[in-house]
């Protein structure tokens, strides 16, 4: 419930904006519990998550940002 729709990514709280590594590590927890359970359908929208993660918070030197604007 915590995945917005126009951005794609995670964010922590209520009222927070979305916040890239937090999208990296809870987005990254839905396929193992996936695996685990045997479950085909998601609850989370990966390519969402994974368009966000991609475009949105790259460093242009390399690694991750918090956010787009930081």
């Amino acid at each position: 419930m915590r995945q917005m729709r126009l951005e794609g990514g995670f964010q922590g709280r209520t009222n927070k904006l979305v916040d890239g590594c937090y999208s990296f590590w809870v987005g990254g927890v839905f396929p193992l519990l996936q695996e685990m359970l045997g479950d085909d359908e998601s609850v989370q929208n990966p390519q969402a998550l994974s368009d966000y993660v991609l475009i949105c918070c790259q460093h242009e030197r390399g690694g991750l940002i918090d956010k787009p604007s930081k």
